[in-house]
Protein backbone atom coordinates (compact mmCIF):
# COMPACT_ATOMS: atom_id res chain seq x y z
CA UNK A 1 0.00 0.00 0.00
CA UNK A 2 2.84 2.43 0.70
CA UNK A 3 4.88 1.60 -2.54
CA UNK A 4 0.95 2.49 -4.36
CA UNK A 5 0.55 5.93 -2.50
CA UNK A 6 4.83 6.59 -3.38
CA UNK A 7 3.94 5.98 -6.74
CA UNK A 8 1.16 7.86 -7.03
CA UNK A 9 2.96 11.30 -5.59
CA UNK A 10 5.66 10.70 -8.01
CA UNK A 11 3.27 10.80 -10.92
CA UNK A 12 1.23 13.76 -9.35
CA UNK A 13 4.88 15.55 -8.96
CA UNK A 14 5.72 14.92 -12.53
CA UNK A 15 2.87 16.36 -14.07
CA UNK A 16 3.29 19.41 -12.27
CA UNK A 17 6.16 19.86 -13.43
CA UNK A 18 6.08 19.52 -16.85
CA UNK A 19 2.58 22.31 -16.61
CA UNK A 20 4.64 24.49 -14.85
CA UNK A 21 7.24 24.41 -18.29
CA UNK A 22 4.40 24.38 -20.67
CA UNK A 23 3.23 27.84 -19.00
CA UNK A 24 7.07 29.31 -18.63
CA UNK A 25 7.29 28.01 -22.40
CA UNK A 26 3.83 29.75 -23.00
CA UNK A 27 5.06 33.08 -21.30
CA UNK A 28 8.23 33.25 -23.09
CA UNK A 29 6.50 32.66 -26.46
CA UNK A 30 4.08 35.85 -25.42
CA UNK A 31 6.77 37.52 -23.94
CA UNK A 32 8.74 37.28 -27.37
CA UNK A 33 5.81 38.02 -29.52
CA UNK A 34 5.12 42.00 -27.57
CA UNK A 35 8.56 42.37 -27.97
CA UNK A 36 7.95 41.75 -31.38
CA UNK A 37 5.57 43.78 -31.93
CA UNK A 38 6.93 46.46 -29.52
CA UNK A 39 9.98 46.41 -32.09
CA UNK A 40 7.89 46.38 -35.26
CA UNK A 41 5.75 49.46 -33.88
CA UNK A 42 8.54 51.21 -32.85
CA UNK A 43 10.42 50.42 -36.63
CA UNK A 44 7.18 51.41 -38.25
CA UNK A 45 6.76 54.93 -35.97
CA UNK A 46 10.72 55.53 -37.15
CA UNK A 47 9.73 54.91 -40.53
CA UNK A 48 7.18 57.22 -40.15
CA UNK A 49 8.61 59.78 -38.77
CA UNK A 50 11.29 59.52 -41.56
CA UNK A 51 8.66 59.85 -44.41
CA UNK A 52 7.34 62.89 -42.40
CA UNK A 53 10.53 64.90 -42.28
CA UNK A 54 10.93 63.79 -46.26
CA UNK A 55 8.07 65.22 -46.78
CA UNK A 56 8.79 68.10 -44.67
CA UNK A 57 11.59 69.05 -46.51
CA UNK A 58 9.81 68.36 -49.78
CA UNK A 59 7.25 70.89 -48.63
CA UNK A 60 10.02 73.22 -47.95
CA UNK A 61 11.39 72.85 -50.96
CA UNK A 62 8.31 72.96 -52.96
CA UNK A 63 7.60 76.67 -51.35
CA UNK A 64 10.61 77.86 -51.83
CA UNK A 65 9.04 80.43 -54.61
CA UNK A 66 9.52 84.16 -55.09
CA UNK A 67 7.29 86.63 -53.67
CA UNK A 68 7.63 90.43 -53.97
CA UNK A 69 4.44 92.32 -53.04
CA UNK A 70 2.89 95.09 -54.83
CA UNK A 71 1.37 99.03 -54.65
CA UNK A 72 -1.85 97.09 -53.68
CA UNK A 73 -0.29 94.68 -51.23
CA UNK A 74 -0.87 91.75 -53.26
CA UNK A 75 1.48 89.19 -53.95
CA UNK A 76 3.43 88.13 -56.81
CA UNK A 77 4.08 84.72 -56.81
CA UNK A 78 6.59 83.11 -59.06
CA UNK A 79 8.01 79.53 -59.12
CA UNK A 80 11.83 80.47 -58.84
CA UNK A 81 13.66 83.97 -58.14
CA UNK A 82 13.78 85.35 -61.54
CA UNK A 83 16.96 85.50 -62.89
CA UNK A 84 16.62 89.02 -65.75
CA UNK A 85 14.94 91.43 -64.04
CA UNK A 86 14.20 94.83 -66.00
CA UNK A 87 13.05 97.90 -63.87
CA UNK A 88 11.34 100.56 -66.24
CA UNK A 89 12.29 103.16 -62.99
CA UNK A 90 15.36 104.75 -62.60
CA UNK A 91 14.82 104.90 -58.64
CA UNK A 92 13.74 100.86 -58.34
CA UNK A 93 16.93 100.16 -60.59
CA UNK A 94 19.45 102.28 -58.22
CA UNK A 95 17.80 100.04 -55.11
CA UNK A 96 17.78 96.71 -56.74
CA UNK A 97 21.45 97.45 -57.80
CA UNK A 98 22.27 98.90 -54.16
CA UNK A 99 20.81 95.31 -52.58
CA UNK A 100 23.14 93.37 -54.87
CA UNK A 101 20.39 92.59 -57.40
CA UNK A 102 21.31 91.97 -61.25
CA UNK A 103 19.72 93.78 -63.73
CA UNK A 104 19.20 92.29 -67.43
CA UNK A 105 18.00 96.07 -68.52
CA UNK A 106 16.59 99.48 -67.04
CA UNK A 107 14.61 102.20 -68.14
CA UNK A 108 16.46 105.01 -70.16
CA UNK A 109 17.91 108.13 -68.30
CA UNK A 110 19.63 111.14 -68.55
CA UNK A 111 20.36 110.74 -64.82
CA UNK A 112 23.74 110.29 -63.11
CA UNK A 113 24.00 105.69 -62.98
CA UNK A 114 26.47 103.66 -61.19
CA UNK A 115 29.42 102.50 -63.23
CA UNK A 116 27.91 98.85 -63.67
CA UNK A 117 24.45 100.59 -65.24
CA UNK A 118 26.09 102.75 -67.62
CA UNK A 119 26.73 99.94 -70.08
CA UNK A 120 23.23 97.76 -69.37
CA UNK A 121 20.36 97.10 -72.34
CA UNK A 122 18.26 100.53 -71.75
CA UNK A 123 14.83 99.86 -72.96
CA UNK A 124 13.49 102.98 -73.34
CA UNK A 125 10.86 105.68 -71.17
CA UNK A 126 8.27 104.28 -68.67
CA UNK A 127 5.48 105.46 -70.84
CA UNK A 128 7.19 103.86 -74.45
CA UNK A 129 9.24 101.07 -72.96
CA UNK A 130 10.80 99.02 -75.84
CA UNK A 131 9.48 95.80 -75.93
CA UNK A 132 11.72 93.82 -78.59
CA UNK A 133 14.42 95.12 -76.12
CA UNK A 134 12.83 93.60 -73.13
CA UNK A 135 12.30 90.29 -74.95
CA UNK A 136 15.34 90.59 -76.33
CA UNK A 137 17.09 90.17 -73.04
CA UNK A 138 14.62 87.31 -72.13
CA UNK A 139 13.16 88.83 -69.11
CA UNK A 140 11.51 87.32 -66.81
CA UNK A 141 10.08 89.95 -64.49
CA UNK A 142 9.28 93.55 -65.44
CA UNK A 143 9.01 95.92 -62.45
CA UNK A 144 7.11 99.39 -62.94
CA UNK A 145 5.39 102.30 -61.62
CA UNK A 146 1.78 101.68 -60.97
CA UNK A 147 0.91 104.50 -63.17
CA UNK A 148 2.03 102.87 -66.47
CA UNK A 149 0.52 99.38 -65.07
CA UNK A 150 -2.40 99.49 -67.43
CA UNK A 151 -0.77 101.26 -70.51
CA UNK A 152 1.40 98.09 -70.58
CA UNK A 153 -0.42 94.98 -68.73
CA UNK A 154 -1.98 93.44 -72.02
CA UNK A 155 1.51 93.52 -73.84
CA UNK A 156 3.68 91.50 -71.34
CA UNK A 157 0.68 89.18 -70.94
CA UNK A 158 0.75 88.61 -74.70
CA UNK A 159 4.39 88.06 -74.30
CA UNK A 160 4.13 85.70 -71.21
CA UNK A 161 6.42 88.02 -69.41
CA UNK A 162 5.89 88.45 -65.08
CA UNK A 163 4.93 92.14 -64.37
CA UNK A 164 4.46 93.91 -60.94
CA UNK A 165 3.64 97.81 -60.37
CA UNK A 166 5.65 99.13 -57.11
CA UNK A 167 4.75 102.48 -56.29
CA UNK A 168 7.72 104.63 -54.92
CA UNK A 169 5.61 108.23 -55.12
CA UNK A 170 6.11 109.47 -51.20
CA UNK A 171 9.48 109.32 -48.91
CA UNK A 172 8.05 106.59 -46.81
CA UNK A 173 7.21 104.37 -50.05
CA UNK A 174 10.80 104.34 -51.16
CA UNK A 175 11.87 102.77 -46.92
CA UNK A 176 9.06 99.95 -47.78
CA UNK A 177 10.24 99.02 -51.08
CA UNK A 178 13.74 98.64 -49.85
CA UNK A 179 12.64 96.23 -46.79
CA UNK A 180 9.80 94.86 -49.82
CA UNK A 181 12.82 94.45 -52.21
CA UNK A 182 14.95 92.82 -49.53
CA UNK A 183 13.15 90.10 -48.58
CA UNK A 184 12.05 89.04 -51.97
CA UNK A 185 15.32 88.87 -53.53
CA UNK A 186 17.58 87.53 -50.46
CA UNK A 187 18.76 91.12 -49.35
CA UNK A 188 17.38 91.60 -46.03
CA UNK A 189 20.65 92.84 -44.31
CA UNK A 190 21.50 94.52 -46.62
CA UNK A 191 17.98 96.37 -46.90
CA UNK A 192 18.00 97.03 -43.00
CA UNK A 193 21.56 98.47 -43.85
CA UNK A 194 20.32 101.47 -45.83
CA UNK A 195 17.09 101.92 -43.83
CA UNK A 196 19.27 102.34 -40.30
CA UNK A 197 21.16 104.76 -42.57
CA UNK A 198 18.41 106.60 -43.55
CA UNK A 199 16.49 106.63 -39.73
CA UNK A 200 20.41 107.72 -38.60
CA UNK A 201 19.86 111.04 -40.63
CA UNK A 202 16.46 111.31 -40.30
CA UNK A 203 16.68 111.57 -36.46
CA UNK A 204 19.12 114.12 -37.00
CA UNK A 205 16.93 116.46 -38.94
CA UNK A 206 13.44 115.45 -36.97
CA UNK A 207 15.62 116.72 -33.61
CA UNK A 208 16.89 119.26 -35.06
CA UNK A 209 13.78 121.03 -36.40
CA UNK A 210 12.00 119.76 -33.22
CA UNK A 211 9.77 122.40 -31.86
CA UNK A 212 10.30 125.12 -34.06
CA UNK A 213 7.12 127.07 -35.76
CA UNK A 214 5.59 125.02 -38.85
CA UNK A 215 5.51 127.10 -41.99
CA UNK A 216 2.58 127.38 -45.03
CA UNK A 217 4.10 125.67 -47.94
CA UNK A 218 3.17 126.10 -51.29
CA UNK A 219 4.77 123.40 -53.84
CA UNK A 220 4.31 124.98 -57.95
CA UNK A 221 4.84 121.90 -60.65
CA UNK A 222 5.69 122.98 -63.83
CA UNK A 223 5.70 121.18 -67.07
CA UNK A 224 4.35 121.82 -70.62
CA UNK A 225 3.57 125.44 -69.97
CA UNK A 226 1.36 124.91 -67.08
CA UNK A 227 1.19 125.31 -63.23
CA UNK A 228 -0.12 123.02 -60.88
CA UNK A 229 0.50 122.69 -57.11
CA UNK A 230 1.83 119.18 -55.83
CA UNK A 231 -0.54 118.00 -53.02
CA UNK A 232 0.79 115.38 -49.91
CA UNK A 233 0.87 112.19 -52.10
CA UNK A 234 3.70 113.62 -53.69
CA UNK A 235 7.32 113.20 -53.05
CA UNK A 236 8.07 116.71 -52.07
CA UNK A 237 4.51 117.18 -50.28
CA UNK A 238 5.86 113.96 -48.13
CA UNK A 239 8.49 115.42 -47.18
CA UNK A 240 6.96 118.85 -46.34
CA UNK A 241 3.93 117.05 -44.09
CA UNK A 242 7.00 114.54 -42.56
CA UNK A 243 8.67 117.87 -41.85
CA UNK A 244 5.66 119.08 -39.89
CA UNK A 245 4.78 121.84 -42.96
CA UNK A 246 1.35 123.15 -43.78
CA UNK A 247 0.93 122.10 -47.97
CA UNK A 248 -1.89 125.08 -48.82
CA UNK A 249 -3.54 122.55 -50.68
CA UNK A 250 -5.22 121.60 -47.33
CA UNK A 251 -6.95 124.45 -47.17
CA UNK A 252 -8.29 124.59 -51.02
CA UNK A 253 -11.80 122.72 -51.91
CA UNK A 254 -10.51 119.66 -53.99
CA UNK A 255 -12.40 117.14 -55.43
CA UNK A 256 -12.45 113.63 -55.01
CA UNK A 257 -11.34 113.33 -58.97
CA UNK A 258 -8.69 115.32 -58.56
CA UNK A 259 -5.08 113.44 -58.40
CA UNK A 260 -1.42 114.61 -57.02
CA UNK A 261 -1.15 117.79 -59.09
CA UNK A 262 -4.01 119.71 -58.89
CA UNK A 263 -4.75 123.72 -60.90
CA UNK A 264 -5.28 126.51 -58.74
CA UNK A 265 -6.37 130.27 -59.78
CA UNK A 266 -4.14 133.59 -58.78
CA UNK A 267 -7.09 134.67 -56.25
CA UNK A 268 -6.43 131.16 -54.49
CA UNK A 269 -2.43 132.49 -54.41
CA UNK A 270 -3.70 135.68 -52.91
CA UNK A 271 -6.21 134.26 -50.31
CA UNK A 272 -3.84 131.23 -48.96
CA UNK A 273 -0.23 133.38 -49.25
CA UNK A 274 2.43 130.63 -48.25
CA UNK A 275 5.71 131.56 -46.55
CA UNK A 276 7.50 129.69 -48.63
CA UNK A 277 7.24 128.63 -52.35
CA UNK A 278 8.91 125.35 -53.89
CA UNK A 279 9.40 125.14 -57.58
CA UNK A 280 9.57 121.78 -59.25
CA UNK A 281 10.85 121.60 -62.57
CA UNK A 282 9.27 118.84 -65.15
CA UNK A 283 10.00 117.95 -68.72
CA UNK A 284 12.95 120.14 -68.98
CA UNK A 285 14.21 121.47 -66.22
CA UNK A 286 15.60 124.55 -67.79
CA UNK A 287 13.16 125.34 -69.89
CA UNK A 288 10.46 125.20 -67.13
CA UNK A 289 12.67 127.16 -64.82
CA UNK A 290 13.10 130.06 -67.48
CA UNK A 291 9.01 129.99 -67.65
CA UNK A 292 8.64 129.98 -63.71
CA UNK A 293 11.20 133.41 -63.67
CA UNK A 294 9.01 134.61 -66.57
CA UNK A 295 5.34 134.20 -64.65
CA UNK A 296 7.03 135.46 -60.99
CA UNK A 297 8.77 138.42 -62.89
CA UNK A 298 5.99 139.63 -65.01
CA UNK A 299 3.00 138.65 -63.09
CA UNK A 300 2.31 141.34 -60.34
CA UNK A 301 0.23 139.14 -58.19
CA UNK A 302 3.12 137.30 -57.05
CA UNK A 303 4.47 140.85 -55.46
CA UNK A 304 1.88 140.80 -52.92
CA UNK A 305 3.03 136.97 -51.78
CA UNK A 306 4.65 136.86 -48.61
CA UNK A 307 7.10 134.08 -49.96
CA UNK A 308 8.64 136.73 -52.80
CA UNK A 309 8.18 139.52 -50.56
CA UNK A 310 10.75 137.58 -47.84
CA UNK A 311 12.95 136.23 -50.63
CA UNK A 312 11.73 132.19 -49.95
CA UNK A 313 11.32 131.06 -53.24
CA UNK A 314 13.49 128.25 -53.97
CA UNK A 315 13.88 126.21 -57.54
CA UNK A 316 14.31 122.74 -56.41
CA UNK A 317 17.44 120.79 -57.19
CA UNK A 318 15.96 118.18 -60.54
CA UNK A 319 18.22 115.44 -59.35
CA UNK A 320 16.48 115.03 -55.99
CA UNK A 321 12.94 116.70 -56.99
CA UNK A 322 11.64 115.54 -60.23
CA UNK A 323 10.35 112.52 -59.11
CA UNK A 324 11.57 110.55 -56.26
CA UNK A 325 14.74 109.87 -56.01
CA UNK A 326 15.21 106.55 -54.25
CA UNK A 327 18.73 106.19 -52.58
CA UNK A 328 19.01 109.74 -52.17
CA UNK A 329 15.70 110.84 -50.92
CA UNK A 330 17.25 111.06 -47.42
CA UNK A 331 19.37 113.86 -49.48
CA UNK A 332 15.83 115.88 -50.59
CA UNK A 333 14.48 115.29 -46.91
CA UNK A 334 17.61 117.19 -45.41
CA UNK A 335 17.42 119.77 -48.21
CA UNK A 336 13.61 120.69 -47.76
CA UNK A 337 14.63 120.79 -43.90
CA UNK A 338 17.15 123.21 -44.60
CA UNK A 339 14.74 125.45 -46.23
CA UNK A 340 11.52 125.19 -43.89
CA UNK A 341 13.89 125.58 -41.05
CA UNK A 342 16.91 128.04 -41.75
Amino acid sequence: MKRFFALILVIILASVALIGCGVQEEETKEADLQEKEVSETSEKNTSEKADQADEQTEDTSSNDKFVLIDFEGNELVLEKMPENIVPISYSLALILNELGVELAAMTSSRRELPDNLVDITKVGNPMRPDIEQIVAVEADLVIMSPRFLAMHTETFKEHDIAFIGIDNSTYEDTKKLIRNFGKAFNAVEKAQEIIAKFEEREKIVMDRISGKEAPRVMIMHGSAGTFTLARDITFAGSLVKMLGGINVTEGLPLEDSLGAYVPFSQEQVVKINPDIILRVAHGRAEDTKKMFEDEFNTNPVWQEISAVQNGRVYDMDNALFFANPGLRAIESLELIAEILYP
